[in-house]
């Protein structure tokens, strides 16, 4: 949009032997803006919302909605 604002795609890929699940796949989409934008300094905030699928270890499948924010 600008110097200061984006828009954005995460995407997280997941597979843990010791956690309740098989893989967990997750995309979120968002919009960012970067407050401070300096030589010596950056600090950005971004939100957006996505969906996170789950295989569970007792063979169920698992759909949900998720809403993400970061501090960078």
């Amino acid at each position: 949009f600008s110097p200061t604002s984006y828009l954005f795609f995460a995407g997280d890929w997941r597979q843990d032997e010791f956690a309740g699940y098989e893989q967990q796949v997750s995309e979120t989409v968002g919009y960012g803006r970067r407050l401070i934008d300096s030589e010596r300094h950056m600090l950005a905030l971004e939100g957006g919302a996505g969906a996170r699928q789950t295989d569970l270890i007792t063979g169920e499948s698992l759909d949900e909605a998720i809403v993400r924010g970061a501090l960078d």
